[in-house]
């Protein structure tokens, strides 16, 4: 920031709570008093962030569940037990789903492909191959995908290695400079 930058609108965070400042004298020592008089400040951890932390190991070893608690706490929106057994339910009913014609595909190729046109279906509302309609440039929060439909390429990778990760199949991420996205191993020449 710059002193003479002009001063933008910033979406509201209802996980982010303002509260007043106190002149410097009465603040603890070594506390770094802002010049502003309102600031936003972080509240406590709740008992499902809490317990995401906890998991971060599960989550590094694949755990697909894990990874989703992860992935809601990054998305800074949703706070509660209740939100996150919300979407892994949800997310359970699709695999449950997918899962028996998952297993009729043999070629590696084909089970990617086939789960790829189910998650974009199912959670992009993309009723073809590459539609871009829900398509936001700026929206890479798996909970607003999962409410909206609404999309990025990190949101999407996001949700495509949860799901994945949730059928206790290998997927990859790869980032560039402008983009992301996840990657199949297969053993396959067509891909």
């Amino acid at each position: 920031l710059t002193v003479n930058a002009p001063a933008r609108s910033v979406p509201a965070r209802p996980h982010l709570q303002t509260h007043a400042t106190k002149p410097a004298q009465t603040n603890p020592p070594g506390l770094i008093v802002p010049t502003s008089k309102r600031l936003p400040f972080l509240s406590e951890l709740t008992e499902f962030e809490r317990m995401a932390l906890q998991n971060a190991d599960k989550a590094r070893n694949g755990d697909g569940e894990a990874l989703l608690a992860l992935a809601i706490v990054a998305s800074g929106d949703k706070r509660t037990m209740e939100d996150y057994t919300r979407y892994r339910d949800q997310l359970r009913r699709f695999v449950k789903r997918v899962k028996p014609n998952l297993a009729r595909q043999k070629a590696g190729w084909k089970k990617g492909y086939f789960l790829h046109r189910q998650i974009q279906k199912h959670f992009l509302g993309n009723k073809k191959a590459h539609d871009l309609k829900h398509y936001d440039w700026n929206q890479s929060q798996l909970t607003v995908l999962l409410d909206s439909q609404r999309f990025n390429c990190i949101s999407t990778a996001v949700l495509y290695t949860i799901i994945w990760r949730m059928l206790e199949m290998d997927i990859q991420g790869v980032i560039l400079t402008s983009h992301s996205f996840v990657q199949v191993p297969v053993s396959a020449k067509k891909i």
